[in-house]
Parts: C-alpha cells; structure tokens; sequence
C-alpha cells in the first residue's frame, strides 16, 4: 500500500514558500494567491507559474515549477547552472515527489562534476521503498525514477506527463487523448505517435514513445542536420539506457 503524502509535499499550500522561493532567485511571482491555488491544486509540481525576471525583465509562462525548483526559468539572462551547484534543488524536488535522496552533498557533488545530468542517484521511492540507482538526472526531471510503483503505470495514463515532456523539448502533440490512448494500451513503449518539431514544423509519426522518452530521438529533419560530432551528450545517454560504456573520450 502506497503511503499517503503529508500536505506538505502539496503545492498548492505552499503559496508563502513560492514567494520566499522566487524573491531569492530575484524572481517576481505574478500569480495571485487565487491563481496560484487554482493551478496547484490541479497540477501540483507540474503547475505552469506566471513568473518575471527581476534582472532580465522577461516574464515566463511555460516553465512548471519543477523545473523552476531544480534552477530552470527560462528568460533572456539564465544562464545554465551546473548540477553540481544544484544540492539543495535536487533535495526541494526530491521532497516534492515523495522520494529520498540518499546520496550525501560530497557524493551528489562528486557524481555531478564527473557526470552532469548524466548522474545517476541514489534515489529512495517512500512510496514502495524501492531503493534506485539507475536513473540519470536527465530522466529523474521528466518525472521517470524507475521504482516498482512507477513502473506499474501503463503509458496510456500518462497522456498529461508525455505533454510536459512534448512542451519541454519544444513539441507538440498531434494525437488527441483518445487517439493517445487508444495506441498505447495497444502498443504501449512502442505506440508511434503523430509530433509536429516547432523548430523544423516537421511531422514525424515514424518514432515510437521508447525512442521519444528515452533515447531523445525524434527524428525529424532539424534533428537530422545535426553532425555526430555534435552530439556526444545524447550519444552518451543512449549509452546509458542500453547498459554500455562509451570506452572513446
């Protein structure tokens, strides 16, 4: 039985806590009070904030508060913060999704200035108590840990998770939700969906969701023009999924 989470971990009572989060990171947040309790309440750490830059001025509105927490805003002047940096981040997100960071700061350190978000963690799920350490930072944040509990969910409920995943590699999901599910409670991991590239416009329905999620490919033609000698990270994730090390440096 999975154990029941505290209203602490619930966003939406956490309004005061937003605030003192924002002013630190010299972050306006222009929600209401109301707005912000609207949104929480039915998307919780997946919630899209009104959020304004206090150095660069540029207001943003697609930036949920995940990936606010773990240092990502979005505007003209942010800068990409290293993971190794990120400590304190990783525990707030750690905590808002139930979950144990099992890894000490010097450890979280060490793993993050040799690997990046290549790291993998040491995770504790505090709902089935399953112990993780073969999910990378890079998964961890599109919300897949790999614990018993999580594996359990069929992809066809998980049609408002592959829609936060679409947004935040700059795509769009051209299949309705019927049509989602209707394809993954057929074929599941391996579903072809119908993605449209906002960058190249694109259509692509020849990638399934397995190599969408987990090896970053898409396949469309911007995607396509990239030379191999650009893309060692993703070649390093590729790697990883498929239990392999690159021996090359």
């Amino acid at each position: 039985m999975k154990k029941n989470i505290i209203p602490f971990f619930k966003w939406k009572f956490r309004f005061s806590d937003m605030k003192i989060i924002t002013a630190n990171r010299n972050v306006k947040l222009l929600d209401s009070i109301e707005e912000y309790i609207r949104k929480t309440k039915k998307d919780n750490h997946k919630t899209n904030l009104t959020l304004q830059c206090n150095i660069c001025l540029d207001i943003v509105t697609t930036t949920n508060i995940n990936k606010f927490i773990f240092g990502n805003l979005g505007c003209s002047c942010n800068k990409n913060t290293p993971y190794y940096k990120r400590y304190f981040e990783c525990l707030e997100i750690c905590k808002d999704r139930n979950i144990t960071l099992l890894d000490t700061e010097a450890e979280y350190i060490k793993k993050t200035i040799k690997d990046g978000y290549l790291a993998f963690l040491r995770l504790l799920c505090l709902d089935c108590n399953t112990i993780v350490t073969s999910t990378n930072i890079q998964s961890f944040i599109n919300d897949s840990l790999g614990c018993s509990c999580n594996k359990n969910i069929p992809y066809y409920e998980k049609y408002p998770e592959f829609l936060i995943i679409c947004k935040n590699r700059n795509l769009e999901l051209l299949d309705s939700e019927e049509e989602y599910i209707e394809k993954t409670k057929k074929y599941g991991a391996y579903s072809l969906l119908k993605l449209k590239c906002l960058i190249c416009l694109q259509i692509v329905d020849t990638t399934d969701i397995n190599s969408f999620v987990n090896n970053c490919s898409l396949g469309c033609s911007c995607s396509n023009k990239i030379p191999w000698y650009r893309r060692y990270p993703e070649f390093l994730i590729i790697c990883k999924k498929r239990n392999t090390i690159l021996l090359d440096s």
